[in-house]
């Protein structure tokens, strides 16, 4: 029997199978994160998870500023495990481990993947163990460790309408 979390023998296991992701994304799932950059002002991103069925989902995209003006949004389907396959992490250059994250959500356990490359540029993951699907919170910086994005979620709901 093989383990549904290892789709590729060279990455580490990710945090939810396609399974978990898909019985945790109904139709109506809005997540909406704040993105912040340093040389940017902060914006939120939205996905909206339109049409589920059991091979994938129809989502949208979009994003809005401060002042309120939001980008059209941009629909496009994604396999379940397409979704799954985004956390796909290199063993070798993969250190994870269980941590407390204080967010907007809550306080969260999590499962944090800290990916370092060759060139000293390190991306961290940080996915609620009871929330699969995208991570709550992820960063990455420049190899002078500087930040360079800083994402978070700040909701996580199901709009129905």
């Amino acid at each position: 029997m093989t383990d549904p979390h290892v789709l590729d023998p060279s990455c580490l296991p990710t945090p939810f199978t396609a399974q978990e992701i898909r019985a945790n994304s109904p139709a109506g799932r809005t997540v909406r994160t704040l993105v912040e950059t340093p040389d940017d002002p902060p914006v939120h991103e939205v996905s909206r998870f339109v049409e589920v069925d059991a091979h994938g989902a129809h989502l949208e995209n979009w994003t809005e500023k401060a002042d309120g003006t939001r980008t059209p949004a941009e629909r496009y389907y994604a396999t379940w495990r397409t979704l799954q396959e985004h956390a796909l992490f290199p063993t070798d250059a993969t250190r994870v481990e269980r941590v407390m994250l204080a967010t907007q959500l809550g306080e969260l356990l999590c499962t944090r993947y800290t990916v370092t490359r060759d060139d000293g540029r390190v991306s961290r993951f940080w996915f609620d163990t009871g929330r699969p699907g995208m991570p709550v919170a992820h960063d990455h910086t420049d190899a002078s460790g500087r930040t360079a994005l800083a994402v978070s979620m700040v909701s996580d709901e199901v709009v129905v309408g």
